[in-house]
């Protein structure tokens, strides 16, 4: 379950750019491809939690010596512009984390 300060996040990601949150622990969902790394992200839909995740690294690897420990508010959270933004760094964070 997520808290209500993540909550909040999703909600807003889910508004801006018409996806929609996938809780990808739950496992009981017959859709094969919902969050499957294989779909385009211009076909993408839905958004998961490491989507996020991978989101803000991004998003921090893109300024200079941004602290990675840092919790974002609903409020300060830094929401893209567009969904491809959003997309392109989210690949930028996944990059990053695969290289150690």
């Amino acid at each position: 379950m997520l808290d209500q300060h993540y909550s909040e996040i999703v909600r807003e990601l889910e508004n801006r750019f018409g996806l929609t949150f996938v809780d990808t622990s739950v496992t009981d969902s017959n859709l094969c491809y919902v969050a499957s790394e294989e779909l385009r992200v211009e076909f993408k839909q839905t958004l998961t939690a490491n989507d996020i995740k991978n989101y803000v690294t991004g998003f921090l690897d893109s300024k200079n010596n941004a602290p990675h420990d840092r919790e974002f508010t609903k409020e300060d959270f830094p929401y893209p512009a567009d969904v491809a933004t959003f997309w392109k760094l989210a690949a930028r964070g996944k990059a990053g984390l695969l290289k150690g």
